[in-house]
C-alpha cells in the first residue's frame, strides 16, 4: 500500500481545539512522550501565554493516509521586526515540543516536517528549545545549514534501571552527602512532627504554587539572577491552569515538606508515565540550616524509585545534580534562519549575547558585597547631587 502524506498549518484556535482526539492519540503512540508535549499542556499554554501576548498560532500537522503521524506545536511572535516561530506552551524552559509516532520512520518523518517548515512556513527564524542530544531532533537540526546554536546544557537525570533498590542508590551517593542529610533529618525532628507530601486539593495546590512562587522571586532577587518568565502573571496562571488537568497525559505534581503544618520547603515536577521533571524547587529560608532543599528532592527521589519515574533534573548546572544523578544528556537550544532577514537577526542576536556575557564575566570579577557596595554609594551619590542643583536649576530659571 503506497503511503500518502499530506500537511496541514493549524492557525485559528477552534482548529487547535478540534486536534484534541488526534494529538491525545499521537500523543499514546509516541516512544515515551512528555506531558509537556501533550495537548492538555499546550492549551493551557495557549490560553494563559500564547493569547494574552497576541501570539500567533502555527501549528504543523502532518498525516499519513489520514493519521496524524507528528504535531509540531508553535507560535509566531515579532522581534526585531523579524517573525519568530517558538514552541507553544508556558514559554518557559520546556524541550522540544515536536510530537512524533513511534516506529521505524520517526526519523524519516521529523525530517519531511522540518523540510515543510523551512520551505511552507513564512518565518524568519525558527526557534527550537532544548532539544536534546539523544533524539533524532537533535541529529538533524545540528547539521541544518544556516543555524546558529543559542546554547548547550547539560541535562542530568537519575534512572533506575541498573539499581536494585533505594538502600542501594543511597548507598552511591557520597559518604558526606548521606550522613549530612541524615544529621540534619534527626535535628530537624526536633522541631516537631516532619511530613513529606504530594498537595491533591485544589485550593492548596493554588495556595502553595503561590508560596513557591514567592519564595523563587525572592532567592532570585538575593542572587542578583534574572529570568524572563518567572515573576510573570502569565506563569502564574500557567501553573494554576495546568495543575487542574486530570491527569490523562501527565500532571503537575507538589509536593510539600512540612514541620507540623508549616511548609520548610516545596517542589513543582511535570509528570507523565515514564519520568517526573523537576521544575522548580525552594525552600523557607528559616529552616536553612536543615537543607530543606536537599531533604525534599531525596524524598522526591524516593517517590520516583517506588513509581519506576525517572527523575529529570532538567536542564542547568548547578551543582547539587551532579551529586544526585546517575546519568546525563545535554540540550541545545537551536535558533535556525530561514531567510535572509533571519540571518541578519541571529548575528545582531549573537553579538548581543556576546556583549551580555562578557559584561557578566566582568560582573563576576567583582564580588557581590562589592557591587552592592557600589551600587548603593551611586544612588546616594546621585540623590545628594539632585537635591545640591535642584535649588540652582530652579533659581537660573527664575532669573
Amino acid at each position: 500500500m503506497t503511503t500518502s502524506f499530506d500537511f496541514q498549518i493549524v492557525r485559528d484556535p477552534e482548529d487547535f481545539r478540534a486536534l484534541q482526539p488526534e494529538w491525545d492519540a499521537l500523543w499514546s503512540r509516541s516512544l515515551t512522550p512528555r506531558f509537556s508535549q501533550s495537548f492538555a499542556w499546550c492549551l493551557a499554554g495557549w490560553k494563559t501565554t500564547g493569547e494574552p501576548r497576541k501570539r500567533s498560532l502555527h501549528i504543523v500537522v502532518m498525516r499519513a493516509n489520514g493519521r496524524a503521524v507528528l504535531i509540531w506545536p508553535m507560535v509566531l511572535k515579532r522581534r526585531f521586526g523579524c517573525r519568530l516561530a517558538t514552541a507553544l506552551g508556558s514559554e518557559s524552559t520546556e524541550y522540544d515540543s515536536v510530537l512524533v509516532e513511534n516506529g521505524p520512520d520517526a526519523s524519516a518523518h521529523l525530517r519531511a516536517a522540518w523540510v515543510f517548515v523551512q520551505r511552507h512556513c513564512r518565518v524568519d527564524v525558527v526557534a527550537v528549545p532544548f532539544v536534546r542530544h539523544d533524539t533524532d531532533m537533535h541529529q538533524i537540526l545540528s547539521t541544518a545549514t544556516a543555524h546558529r546554536v543559542v546554547h548547550t546544557l547539560p541535562s542530568p537525570f537519575t534512572t533506575w534501571d541498573n539499581v536494585a533498590s533505594w538502600d542501594a542508590y543511597a548507598r552511591s551517593l557520597s559518604s558526606n552527602l548521606r550522613t549530612g542529610l541524615a544529621r540534619r533529618r534527626r535535628r530537624l525532628a526536633e522541631l516537631g512532627r516532619i511530613s513529606f507530601e504530594l498537595i491533591d486539593d485544589p485550593a492548596e495546590q493554588a495556595a502553595t504554587i503561590d508560596w513557591t512562587l514567592r519564595r523563587k522571586i525572592d532567592w532570585m532577587s538575593q542572587k542578583e539572577k534574572a529570568n524572563n518568565f518567572l515573576a510573570t502573571q502569565e506563569y502564574r496562571n500557567f501553573l494554576l491552569t495546568i495543575s487542574e488537568q486530570s491527569p490523562v497525559a501527565g500532571r503537575l505534581g507538589i509536593f510539600a515538606l512540612k514541620c507540623d503544618e508549616r511548609i520548610m520547603a516545596a517542589k513543582i515536577v511535570a509528570v507523565d508515565e515514564s519520568r517526573c521533571e523537576g521544575f522548580i524547587t525552594v525552600y523557607d529560608p528559616a529552616f536553612a540550616a536543615y537543607s530543606p532543599g536537599q531533604i525534599i528532592l531525596a524524598n522526591c527521589l524516593k517517590w520516583c524509585q517506588e513509581q519506576g519515574l525517572t527523575y529529570d533534573f532538567r536542564i542547568g548546572e548547578e551543582s547539587y545534580k551532579r551529586d544526585w544523578a546517575n546519568g546525563d544528556c545535554l540540550a541545545t537550544t537551536y535558533h535556525l534562519a530561514n531567510t535572509w532577514l533571519g540571518v541578519l537577526q541571529l548575528a545582531a542576536a549573537t553579538a548581543l549575547r556576546n556583549g551580555r556575557q562578557a559584561k557578566d564575566r566582568l560582573r563576576t570579577c567583582i564580588p557581590a558585597d562589592s557591587r552592592r557596595r557600589t551600587k548603593a554609594r551611586l544612588l546616594a551619590l546621585r540623590e545628594r547631587l539632585s537635591r545640591g542643583y535642584a535649588p540652582q536649576a530652579e533659581m537660573s530659571l527664575n532669573a
